[in-house]
């Protein structure tokens, strides 16, 4: 079993190096040697440039996590070589969608969309052939917008949200109050690669989480009951 973890601050990269196997950084954070390069959910043109620079180096990074398709797009004008996982945000929901990335990069890795139950993951990982990372840790991300938000806030219905701005993408993101959370059910994940997913948390409270590989208040995304 490995385990991912993906970070957006540098704090949280700190928190994280004493227990990850990869570690997955946002593009805020410089270049670190031995990490994934996370790459954004939408691609602009002052992305791409970026991205060209990073991945261009030859070092450094040693991969790149996609979250949307013009990007392997990029990675095939770069000739890029290094190792490339799918993140959740990039559409792999089902055998056609993989073995279509598949037909690209032969040796990419996928992290298990949030959109499917367990039992449809399992489905489609045997008929892919693939194990996917299986995410035990992380807030959900609900929706992306050009505001600019900061900090957490509650709706109309009194529920907690956290945004997140993103000054590099220029956009924020929206996730739930309470992470989505796998790590009591051990029997679920345990012969398989894991993913923990650091967002709005401070080093303190990353380091917390991986250390005691669990938290107290959480709710359990659509691993069950699924989206309908």
């Amino acid at each position: 079993m490995k385990i991912y973890v993906r970070v957006k601050t540098e704090e949280q990269l700190k928190a994280a190096a004493e227990y990850a196997d990869c570690i997955i950084a946002g593009e805020a954070i410089d270049e670190k040697a031995g990490t994934f390069l996370s790459l954004p959910e939408i691609l602009r043109e002052k992305s791409a440039t970026r991205i060209r620079e990073l991945l261009g180096r030859g070092n450094g990074f040693i991969g790149a996590e996609v979250n949307c398709p013009d990007e392997l797009g990029l990675l095939k004008e770069l000739g890029y070589s290094g190792r490339v996982i799918a993140g959740e945000l990039l559409y792999s929901y089902n055998r056609e969608a993989v073995n279509f990335f598949r037909g690209q990069f032969p040796d990419m890795e996928f992290i298990a969309p949030a959109e499917l139950t367990d039992s449809e993951l399992s489905e489609l990982s045997k008929a892919c052939n693939v194990s996917f990372i299986y995410k035990v840790y992380g807030r959900q991300q609900l929706m992306t917008t050009a505001q600019v938000l900061d900090g957490a806030f509650t709706d109309e219905k009194g529920e907690k949200f956290y945004a997140a701005y993103d000054s590099i993408a220029e956009l924020s993101r929206i996730y739930t109050g309470k992470p989505v959370s796998m790590l009591d059910k051990k029997e679920v994940w345990k012969d398989r690669d894991i993913l923990f997913d650091f967002t709005v948390e401070s080093g303190a409270e990353t380091a917390k989480v991986l250390k005691e590989m669990a938290t107290a208040d959480h709710i359990r995304g659509h691993h069950f009951k699924g989206i309908d």
